[in-house]
């Protein structure tokens, strides 16, 4: 999406209070601070709000990536190091 999130909160909130966003406009890449522990463990949701209308970058290849801590990259483990 080409576009920047003008509010972030999860769905469950029911303050919907905001959630940290930073956001590289020239990469397209946007960051969300997320609290340490989900408000559900299995399905947590995350309301993005934009002041303007997006667009979608055909450009774009797919490619998401989740936290470094959790160790998952577009759906895939990261590979243990041996020694």
């Amino acid at each position: 999406m080409l576009g920047t999130p003008a509010k972030a909160y999860l769905l469950a909130d029911p303050e919907h209070k905001e959630l940290g966003i930073q956001h590289d406009t020239d990469r397209h890449i946007t960051t969300i601070d997320v609290p340490g522990e989900a408000p559900d463990p299995h399905n947590s949701v995350i309301v993005l709000e934009f002041d303007a209308s997006i667009e979608i970058d055909k450009a774009a290849r797919g490619r998401y990536h989740w936290s470094k801590s959790t160790g998952v990259e577009h759906g895939r483990k990261k590979q243990k190091r041996t020694k």
